[in-house]
C-alpha cells in the first residue's frame, strides 16, 4: 500500500558523504518537485549530470529549489548551523559539498545509486 498526502509535496532525507578534509557526513532533506519544475530547470541549464563535479549554475538552481533542510552540520565550535538560505548558499559555493549534495539528491530520488 502506498501512503501519500496529496495536499503537499513528498520529502526524503538521505545521508550525504563529503570528501573534504577527510570524509564527513550529514543528512540532507529534499522536496520532490514536480516534473514541470525539473523540465524548466533542464531547459534553462541543460540535463543534470550528478557525476559531473562542476556544473555550478544548474546544480545551484536545482538545489536551491529542492534542498529544504539538514541535520548534523556544525560550525568550528561544534554549534549546530541552522538551515537557511544564506547558510545553504554558502555550502553550495563549496564545490565538494555541492557535488556531494547533488549526488545524494539524485541517488535518493532514484532510490539508490545508479549503475551503468
Amino acid at each position: 500500500m502506498l501512503k501519500i498526502d496529496i495536499t503537499s509535496r513528498p520529502t526524503f532525507t538521505v545521508p550525504v558523504e563529503v570528501h573534504l578534509d577527510g570524509t564527513q557526513r550529514f543528512r540532507a532533506t529534499f522536496e520532490v518537485v514536480e516534473d514541470a519544475d525539473l523540465d524548466s530547470l533542464t531547459q534553462q541549464y541543460g540535463q543534470p549530470d550528478p557525476s559531473a563535479p562542476w556544473s555550478a549554475a544548474g546544480d545551484k538552481a536545482l538545489l536551491r529549489r529542492v534542498w529544504i533542510g539538514w541535520q548534523d552540520i556544525v560550525d568550528a565550535s561544534r554549534q549546530p548551523i541552522e538551515f537557511g538560505p544564506e547558510a545553504r548558499d554558502y555550502l553550495l559555493s563549496v564545490v565538494p559539498i555541492r557535488a556531494a549534495v547533488a549526488r545524494a539528491f539524485f541517488e535518493g530520488l532514484a532510490g539508490g545509486a545508479r549503475k551503468n
